[in-house]
């Protein structure tokens, strides 16, 4: 029972900072993706 609470503790710790550029990106997609395609576009 003591890992199942570290993992679950772990996992709200990861969600934490991956939820807000996660809804950043969702929020304005048209900018971070146009800027995202055109550097891979760019490298090849």
């Amino acid at each position: 029972m003591e890992k199942y609470t570290t993992q679950t503790s772990r996992s709200s710790n990861l969600s934490s900072p991956i939820d807000p550029p996660l809804i950043i990106q969702i929020a304005t997609p048209e900018k971070p993706e146009e800027e995202f395609l055109s550097e891979p576009i760019t490298s090849e």
